[in-house]
């Protein structure tokens, strides 16, 4: 979103705030393409982070899928009991998710959610607090081993973590939820779903992000079929046949149910509440690439607490660069 913003402000991005199809979009779209008053892009997905779950193992151990953090707390002390590792983790999306799921679900539960997170923007120190449980949560998946940090520090996601998860050994495994047709070209041997994040006391979280973005060269000689060609792009019918294809999900007022099984789960937690935005436009800072720094020091050993000062460090060197 930064890069967009600049490309903006330089006026090489067309306005497509009059575009036909922008009634489609969803509250949740609109709260990120309109963060910054001029719609400089139309989102054509969303996509999720899941956990994904091996049906065949858990009912070999008599375990069930996790509903909240309990029985997370539960089946993973379990596994690990047995001398195995329930969660296949990597480097980048998989940790850090938890951190952000865990901490701002409740701004996302209130109204006015987008201005509820613009507050941060002006309040670091507040934000960092906010954070605090995450990191907790994160401190206590790896002290009670439901992560191996050594091996997630060299996991790349969406590659290594599915060849690790494929192998049918670990119950679970924290990645995109677009990856479901890569873990099923590797063919595991084992039925799975992915399921939102069952790390509240109450339930789960899901968290998403608007993606695949679509832009305009504000100097094409061909700006108005440009913006036709993008209204077409953005149609129900289109977009859907898209997204579904990609394991994601649409943008647009949608309740169509995913044709994938394994994902399916998940669609409902678009729109229930329980849905925090991973990398939300609303925040003039990137969040996404901080707090994966902080998550690669906990890997390196670096606990809670630590990781909280080195995210009050991130953010008072960015307030020095503005």
């Amino acid at each position: 979103m930064i890069r967009v913003l600049e490309f903006g402000q330089q006026g090489k991005l067309a306005d497509l705030s009059d575009l036909s199809t922008l009634e489609h979009f969803s509250p949740l779209a609109k709260s990120q393409m309109s963060a910054n008053g001029t719609i400089f892009y139309l989102p054509t997905s969303i996509s999720a982070f899941g956990l994904y779950c091996n049906l065949d193992l858990l009912k070999l151990h008599e375990q069930k899928i996790p509903e909240n953090l309990a029985e997370l707390e539960e089946v993973c002390d379990y596994f690990v009991s047995q001398g195995i590792t329930p969660i296949v983790a990597n480097n980048d999306i998989s940790l850090k998710t938890v951190v952000l799921a865990k901490s701002l679900l409740p701004y996302y539960q209130q109204d006015g959610s987008a201005d509820k997170i613009k507050v941060f923007n002006d309040r670091h120190a507040e934000l960092v607090e906010t954070l605090r449980p995450g990191f907790l949560l994160v401190e206590k998946m790896l002290e009670q081993g439901w992560v191996d940090s050594e091996e997630a520090l060299v996991t790349a996601k969406t590659k290594d973590d599915l060849i690790l998860f494929a192998e049918g050994t670990q119950p679970f495994m924290l990645t995109g939820a677009w990856a479901v047709p890569r873990l099923r070209d590797l063919e595991p041997d084992f039925e799975f779903e992915v399921r939102p994040y069952p790390i509240m006391e109450d339930g789960s979280v899901l968290v998403i992000n608007v993606d695949t973005r679509i832009s305009i060269n504000a100097k094409s000689p061909h700006l108005e079929e440009a913006k036709q060609f993008v209204e077409y792009l953005t149609q129900n019918d289109a977009m859907w046949e898209f997204v579904d294809s990609q394991s994601s999900f649409s943008p647009l007022n949608e309740n169509r149910l995913a044709e994938d099984t394994a994902i399916q789960s998940i669609g409902p937690y678009l729109t229930n509440g329980r849905s925090v935005i991973g990398s939300d436009d609303n925040l003039n800072f990137p969040i996404w690439d901080l707090s994966r720094q902080c998550i690669t020091g906990m890997l390196n050993g670096d606990d809670a607490e630590t990781a909280v000062s080195h995210m009050k460090a991130l953010l008072s060197d960015r307030s020095k660069m503005e």
